[in-house]
């Protein structure tokens, strides 16, 4: 929620809602009906752009604060059926990088979203579920990702490398949740979750 009020939410075959008031009355903006959820970078509201995920191959991407959307999936895998998070840099008004995954892998945009190319991939039969991002992609950089299999990887070097963090050990069913606390540079903690 912004300071003035502004609340912006998708709902799965609905589409994009904004509210002024803190959520107490709500209006369509646009009627995007493969939404499953819905990102902004750390410049939002100021620079009204949003980024959707969606059951199909495609991030949708707005400019405009939600009123009209894009398609924005040139390298993406067409037969990706879905994009289940969006992360953005906290340097995103100057770097453009965006993040993006779905079953099939980890992609890396650095223009907006225009263009996308993957930066991790799945082993074996295994589809990725979650993804977490933090840093400014600069000077610091980190990604992780959990599996349906499952299993955990990071990144320490802003995507150039993936390694187990050996979450088998510890969970029997898939990673549902995964998150950074602001303070990982120096912490190194990730928090998971799953059945």
């Amino acid at each position: 929620i912004n300071e003035d009020g502004l609340l912006i939410a998708a709902t799965a075959g609905e589409g994009v809602y904004q509210s002024k008031d803190k959520g107490r009355n709500w209006e369509v903006l646009s009627s995007v009906k493969d939404v499953t959820n819905i990102f902004a970078p750390n410049t939002f509201p100021e620079e009204p752009f949003l980024a959707l995920a969606t059951s199909g191959s495609q991030v949708m991407i707005s400019t405009d604060g939600g009123k009209t959307f894009e398609e924005r999936g040139n390298g993406l895998p067409v037969n990706m059926t879905s994009v289940r998070e969006v992360a953005f840099s906290e340097n995103f008004a100057n770097d453009r990088k965006i993040f993006c995954s779905g079953p099939q892998g980890v992609f890396a945009s650095e223009d907006a979203g225009m263009t996308w190319k993957q930066i991790a991939a799945p082993e074996g039969h295994a589809s990725i579920e979650v993804m977490a991002v933090i840093g400014d992609f600069v000077e610091y950089g980190a990604i992780a990702y959990g599996t349906d299999e499952p299993r955990i990887f990071i990144s320490d070097d802003m995507g150039q490398t993936f390694t187990s963090t050996d979450a088998e050990t510890f969970f029997s069913y898939k990673v549902e949740t995964l998150a950074f606390p602001p303070d990982y540079k120096t912490s190194r903690q990730l928090f998971a979750g799953g059945q």
